[in-house]
């Protein structure tokens, strides 16, 4: 396993996409949403995921734990049988109008991910010592950010839209119920990302 120079792994547990009809749906708003905003560093849609909680930088022992907790607390439970739950995205939104992402459209998927969040949290802190996040958390598909020689804190005359096209709250707007597509969830898993000039690199961790 390829490791960062202080000997970890930069990391994090998430929820892959692998319905391709719904990513090339999430394609075509962030073709308009570049259009509307101007230059953004959109998110391959190979990479896409939810995220259920950012680890950074952990040791290969501390991998090796979490990959069998994800195991024996949410995977052999929730998916034994090759059980699957099928969800949906539906609406957009952003943070900040810096972070752009696509709804979670089904509220079975949005509890069972709430579900799996506090399992995480609780084992992972009463097993590891992995401090429980600070912020609630907001399950959501990011899919597109701000540059950051575009960020409105270093721009303020930043408008947010791009001459001859829509505005952002005009798109925002018009996508505020569009369905994207189906989603359907086989299991947990813990990726390493690897950062590159080009952007990162995600694989899975497994033993």
């Amino acid at each position: 396993m390829t490791k960062n120079p202080n000997n970890t792994i930069r990391s994090f547990i998430a929820v892959e996409i692998p319905n391709q009809e719904t990513l090339k749906e999430v394609q075509y708003y962030q073709k308009r949403l570049q259009a509307a905003i101007g230059p953004l560093k959109l998110v391959s849609p190979d990479l896409m995921h939810i995220t259920l909680k950012f680890l950074g930088n952990i040791t290969l022992d501390a991998a090796k734990k979490i990959y069998e907790i994800i195991q024996n607390e949410i995977n052999q439970p929730f998916f034994s049988d090759n059980r699957e739950y099928n969800g949906s995205f539906k609406g957009v939104g952003d943070f900040r109008k810096q972070v752009f992402f696509v709804n979670i459209g089904s509220e079975e998927i949005l509890s069972l991910l709430q579900q799996w969040f506090e399992i995480l949290e609780e084992s992972l802190n009463q097993k590891l010592g992995i401090s429980r996040e600070s912020r609630a958390f907001r399950p959501h598909l990011t899919i597109a950010r701000v540059k950051k020689n575009r960020g409105r804190r270093k721009n303020p005359q930043l408008s947010l839209k791009n001459p001859g096209q829509p505005s952002y709250g005009a798109l925002k707007q018009e996508f505020h119920n569009h369905y994207f597509g189906e989603w359907n969830i086989k299991k947990i898993v813990l990726k390493k990302s690897i950062l590159t000039p080009r952007g990162p690199i995600y694989s899975d961790i497994t033993f």
